[in-house]
């Protein structure tokens, strides 16, 4: 199975190795052919530029995902933990979310190749496990809702 990491890399490489192949190969300059040869040289270091921008452009923005291990997300509930912990010395059992929160803490799992445990309450809600605590989907709240640390009691 391939990595995320060695798929992205194996993409750049390829993107890098076919703007040589896109342009023509390397540029072969004749001492005699002026400025011609020059004016080609420098629009292909322009497209080179502009392709390891966007290049970069797009790592960035993946960065700015949910990625393994770094995600606002997460951060937003283990900040809700670390609150419920702090005053009740134990994780809370239970923290509400909306959709969005839902979807990218199930994307983090899935990227960063942890366990994901869905299940559904006696109430019939839906609940996930995450870090001790169980996040419970809900419906009635913003998409980007983090409610705070409960417990079942």
């Amino acid at each position: 199975m391939l990595s995320r990491r060695k798929v992205m890399t194996g993409a750049i490489a390829a993107g890098l190795t076919g703007t040589g192949i896109a342009a023509g190969g390397p540029v072969a300059t004749d001492p005699g052919s002026g400025s011609a040869g020059g004016a080609q040289s420098a629009r292909d270091d322009r497209e080179v530029a502009d392709l390891l921008r966007q290049l970069l452009n797009e790592v960035r923005e993946e960065r700015v995902s949910c990625a393994a291990f770094t995600c606002a997300w997460t951060d937003r509930i283990r900040q809700t933990q670390k609150q419920f912990f702090k005053a009740n010395a134990k994780f809370p059992d239970f923290i509400d979310v909306g959709i969005d929160v839902w979807e990218k803490v199930y994307d983090w799992h899935v990227r960063s190749q942890q366990p994901l445990a869905i299940s559904r309450l006696p109430d019939g809600r839906v609940a996930m496990a995450f870090m001790l605590t169980t996040l419970v989907l809900r419906a009635d709240v913003g998409n980007d809702f983090v409610s705070l640390g409960y417990d079942a009691k």
